[in-house]
């Protein structure tokens, strides 16, 4: 059954969004952030609570949106926003721009990753099948956790070898990948008869 395209398409796009949170989550920008800036802890934690704090009403915000419109309606987008956070970083690490350039790209990848936030699972949710839902759920975290172990490594061993430019650049390909994915590779599951929804 997972090898249906419908299945592989939604796989793929939850493969590559690991990858893209995987560095998110992992605290990665808050390690550049202290390794290139030279950062201290008040900043960090800071930094954090901002994005904790403005994250809440856009996440329900978006979770009331995903409902009315559809899941693709704020899912695409909003990898995409992420896309171009990721190639801003890309830009500020190769051109050495300023700390407020990295606090501003900071609360836009939060933005956009607020946007995202549990939207793979509530596709996921979407999708799986009434005779399999344990089965699937088990198969789509694999899929999920493979890419989010992926994620730290890769980004450390590209930003070692070549350049943290370089490794954020190859995670706003991730993030848009996961968009293009979602966009033409997936269907909606609410809206135009789709789903029902009260």
């Amino acid at each position: 059954m997972m090898l249906e395209p419908k299945y592989l398409g939604f796989l793929s796009a939850q493969f590559f969004a690991s990858m893209t949170r995987g560095v998110l989550w992992g605290g990665t920008l808050l390690l550049y952030a202290a390794y290139a800036y030279g950062a201290g802890p008040q900043l960090l934690g800071g930094l954090a609570t901002t994005a904790s704090i403005v994250g809440i009403p856009i996440t329900l915000s978006c979770g009331y949106l995903m409902d009315r419109f559809g899941r693709k309606t704020m899912m695409v987008p909003g990898f995409v926003f992420i896309a171009l956070g990721l190639t801003f970083f890309a830009c500020s690490a190769r051109w050495h721009w300023s700390l407020a350039s990295f606090v501003a790209g900071f609360l836009w990848i939060q933005g956009g990753h607020s946007v995202t936030s549990g939207s793979m699972q509530i596709l996921g949710s979407d999708m799986a099948p009434a005779v399999a839902r344990g089965r699937f759920f088990g198969f789509w975290r694999l899929v999920g956790e493979i890419g989010s172990l992926v994620s730290p490594a890769l980004f450390a061993l590209v930003a070692d070898q070549i350049a943290y430019s370089a490794a954020f650049a190859l995670f706003g390909l991730c993030a848009l990948a996961t968009a293009a994915l979602l966009a033409f590779s997936v269907s909606e599951t609410v809206g135009r008869g789709k789903l029902s929804v009260g």
